[in-house]
């Protein structure tokens, strides 16, 4: 169960993250021009956005690491002890 909860949170923190570069990648391509907008101290939006992008993969790998030591914490059988 655990291997198959983990793999699920770290497909859907993929696709989050695929998601979000995809949104990047398309900006580039369809309005190139756009880039070009420095809304955050004379950042411009590629600047900014991928740093967004680096910040976004740090805190979905630690909100990753969190949820799956969290994930399976119910004791099975065999760690209850032997049986009668």
């Amino acid at each position: 169960m655990r291997r198959q909860a983990t793999s699920t949170i770290g497909l859907w923190f993929c696709a989050v993250y695929a998601t979000v570069y995809f949104g990047f990648v398309a900006w580039n391509a369809i309005a190139p021009e756009g880039m070009d907008w420095k809304p955050l101290a004379g950042l411009n939006v590629a600047v900014v956005y991928g740093i967004g992008l680096i910040l976004l993969a740090f805190i979905l790998a630690i909100v990753y690491g969190v949820a799956c030591a969290f994930v399976g914490d119910e004791p099975t059988d065999s760690s209850r002890g032997p049986r009668p």
